[in-house]
């Protein structure tokens, strides 16, 4: 099991609950008076295809996984910006590319060309990237010597700082 569960997009009452979360944050923390400090944008959820640990919503493929996430991260964007238009709206990455912490995650490009193919059927809402690009071991912060941080897109299983440019290079062509 995950540490931390996923949002319930699933359920009638499951969207409201999440829906009446947002509006809660966004109404106080969009203040004109700024009584409460300012938030412009919202990081949804956290390293997302890492669901084993982070995120986790149980036993699901990328696709099912991917279809309620982009809705979350929907409905985040149409509540947050009904209190503030300019809010931005984030999607957790962590390093894993292709690859994946566990067999029960999934690489962050899958997760990624699935809320692109959803958003296209569905409709399109603003959204961003928080990757995480952590070297290959967390032990060891020289990315320089990342043996699973290739050059290639399409098949690397990290994106690290080592090969950073590989995620500008997809998300402009999706």
């Amino acid at each position: 099991r995950g540490l931390i569960s996923q949002f319930n997009a699933v359920t009638d009452k499951g969207v409201e609950y999440y829906k009446a979360f947002i509006a809660f944050l966004a109404d106080r923390y969009t203040r004109e008076d700024m009584k409460y400090g300012r938030v412009v944008g919202m990081i949804v959820a956290n390293e997302v295809n890492s669901g084993s640990v982070w995120c986790n919503c149980g036993e699901k493929t990328c696709e099912e996984f991917s279809s309620q996430y982009s809705k979350i991260v929907r409905l985040t964007y149409q509540v947050a910006a009904s209190f503030y238009k300019n809010v931005r709206v984030y999607v957790s990455l962590d390093h894993f590319w292709t690859g994946s912490f566990s067999s029960r995650d999934y690489g962050a490009k899958y997760i990624l060309e699935n809320m692109n193919t959803e958003y296209l059927r569905e409709g399109q809402v603003p959204w961003n990237v928080a990757h995480h690009p952590y070297p290959e071991s967390l032990a060891f912060p020289d990315f320089w010597n990342d043996k699973t941080a290739t050059d290639d897109v399409e098949t690397t299983k990290r994106i690290t700082f080592k090969n950073l440019e590989l995620l500008a290079e997809f998300l402009y062509k999706k």
